[in-house]
């Protein structure tokens, strides 16, 4: 049973982006509540397997190709998330409910530039800034057809490789430290919005297309064979994905010809730069993904995705902030900076993940008193 056109079309609930409310499912997939259970499953396989990933930098290098892998997965499925449930969830709010969404989550990755990491905000691209881009944008083209939605996203993504081969790409970010302020040149950070910053919109944004073209099937998947379709073509791209990725050829950059880099200020996932091999392996993963989970519903053996993906915005700030004000200094205490051994780093993500799920249940205590009023509290903390 698809779970998704039935209580749009009732409005029963609004959607979720990192943390918002969303809509009901039943036992093929519905939680109690106004939760999307297969959706905070999905977000939260992400955000754990995000963890790790923004923990690389405290990681002695080289890191094994699993993991850089697995790493590199959280991004497109976040980004994917977010703009499919604005697909679902459009016919209960207006434009600007999407528009103050979509600046608040700007917001918070504003905040982090400025907070956590100390740097001149928009001088490159962070995650938050795609997906509070995306969110408008989706509602726009919402009522597009599924095949007009591939499209647009496919021009964005495919237009990243290729503007990296007329543009060139900068292995080194462009980041403003707040203690060395300065105004780099327009074309360098329009090359790092586009090209070479961290999620740089071209591919990244075609991320949200491809999100919105994946929640449209799944809304009609009744009616249709999308299901079937779309499994098979998340295992396609992902063949495709993986031969362009490990295939040696000198055509295009792949990890084989160092086209890819090892590691870009200590962090290691394989879309430094983002090839053509990565576009269609990370789609190929989304799309096989969302066919295989899109009917979970609350077991044990979900359970800690769910949690994890009903606090994901949280658990986002959270771990960052205790991996650079917690780790880091620990760390420098210990006469060490980064972590050298595999075991000794595993116990460091696990004892990450308890602490962070101990606050996330502080941060749902609280809320059970004073539930949050403020649109970007909502989002950091859920509704």
């Amino acid at each position: 049973m698809a779970p998704t056109t039935t209580t749009a079309q009732k409005g029963e609930s609004c959607a979720s982006v990192l943390g918002m409310n969303e809509m009901q499912m039943d036992s093929e997939g519905r939680g109690k509540g106004d939760r999307l259970v297969w959706v905070d499953f999905l977000r939260g396989i992400a955000i754990m397997l995000m963890i790790p990933a923004n923990l690389s930098p405290y990681y002695a290098e080289p890191h094994a190709m699993w993991y850089r892998f697995m790493s590199s997965l959280a991004a497109p499925m976040f980004i994917c998330l977010s703009a499919g449930m604005v697909v679902l969830s459009s016919e209960k709010h207006r434009f600007d409910y999407y528009l103050i969404r979509g600046g608040a989550v700007i917001l918070v990755g504003v905040f982090l530039d400025i907070l956590l990491w100390r740097i001149l905000p928009f001088a490159s691209v962070d995650v938050l800034y795609v997906i509070g881009l995306s969110i408008p944008l989706v509602y726009l083209v919402r009522k597009q057809r599924v095949g007009a939605l591939i499209a647009a996203g496919g021009i964005l993504m495919l237009g990243g490789p290729l503007l990296q081969t007329f543009v060139g790409y900068s292995a080194k970010v462009l980041e403003i430290k707040f203690g060395s302020i300065y105004l780099p040149e327009l074309p360098r950070m329009i090359a790092s919005w586009f090209v070479d910053g961290y999620f740089p919109l071209c591919p990244w944004l075609g991320y949200a297309f491809m999100g919105a073209a994946v929640f449209k099937c799944v809304s009609q998947a009744e009616k249709k064979n999308n299901m079937i379709v779309l499994a098979m073509s998340g295992v396609v791209l992902l063949g495709v994905g993986s031969l362009l990725l490990f295939v040696p050829t000198s055509i295009i950059p792949n990890l084989t010809n160092g086209g890819i880099l090892v590691s870009r200020e200590g962090y290691s996932e394989i879309f430094y730069p983002p090839t053509y091999g990565f576009l269609f392996f990370s789609n190929g993963t989304v799309f096989i993904q969302v066919v295989l989970f899109r009917k979970v519903g609350h077991s044990f053996a979900s359970g800690i995705p769910v949690f994890f993906g009903r606090h994901s915005m949280l658990v986002y700030i959270l771990h960052q902030a205790l991996g650079e004000y917690g780790l880091k200094p620990a760390l420098a205490q210990a006469g060490m900076e980064k972590v050298s051994d595999a075991y000794p780093f595993l116990v460091i993500n696990i004892l990450m993940f308890l602490i962070v799920a101990f606050l996330c249940e502080i941060a749902d205590l609280v809320k059970k008193g004073h539930p949050p009023r403020n649109v970007v509290l909502q989002i950091i903390l859920g509704k």
